[in-house]
């Protein structure tokens, strides 16, 4: 979830990053966002020419519905990294928020193990998927399938390592947690 805090006229206004460190691989989220800036570009005048095309030509160009499917399978893929990394996914969290901080850091460690343990199987067989799609060449572009079916794998890929480092931020909050929390009285 994106931390909120008032703004300058009393609203909400986002934070600046995410839960997670965010220097380590801040080249990355770079990288990702202009990909993604450029697909929705290259999506936009395909559409755009295949419109011209119809209205303008009565004859579109065939090839450029794929086109625009294809970037935007990659497009969606690229961007759920990104969704991990600010944890914006949709969340049922009704049940956590009556959960001490403790449990519910403990909670999101645990979801997300699960994630990772989904993501990764999810990386292997949609890459298996992608080799085996490469025998097959699209209909309109005449490129191999693989170039669409390609996208799931990288897309989990880099999903698998947002949730690695969340995993890590959130085991060092607890760590943090623990270890700053002051001592009961009667211990020593």
């Amino acid at each position: 979830m994106i931390n909120s805090a008032p703004g300058p006229a009393g609203g909400a206004a986002p934070s600046e990053g995410p839960i997670s460190p965010e220097p380590p691989l801040r080249w990355l989220r770079r990288a990702e966002e202009n990909l993604g800036t450029f697909l929705l570009c290259l999506i936009f005048l395909s559409v755009a020419l295949q419109v011209v095309g119809r209205l303008v030509f009565r004859s579109p160009p065939f090839w450029t519905e794929e086109l625009a499917r294809y970037l935007f399978v990659w497009l969606v893929c690229i961007g759920s990294a990104e969704v991990v990394r600010i944890r914006g996914h949709i969340t049922m969290d009704l049940f956590a928020m009556m959960l001490g901080p403790r449990v519910k850091v403990l909670l999101q460690i645990l979801l997300n193990a699960a994630i990772l343990a989904s993501l990764v199987v999810l990386v292997w067989y949609s890459w298996q998927g992608a080799i085996r799609a490469g025998r097959i060449d699209s209909v309109a572009l005449g490129v191999p399938e693989s170039l669409l079916y390609g996208a799931l794998p990288v897309g989990a890929a880099l999903m698998t390592l947002r949730i690695l480092m969340l995993l890590a931020a959130d085991i060092s909050e607890l760590h943090r947690g623990a270890m700053g929390r002051p001592k009961a009285r009667g211990t020593k």
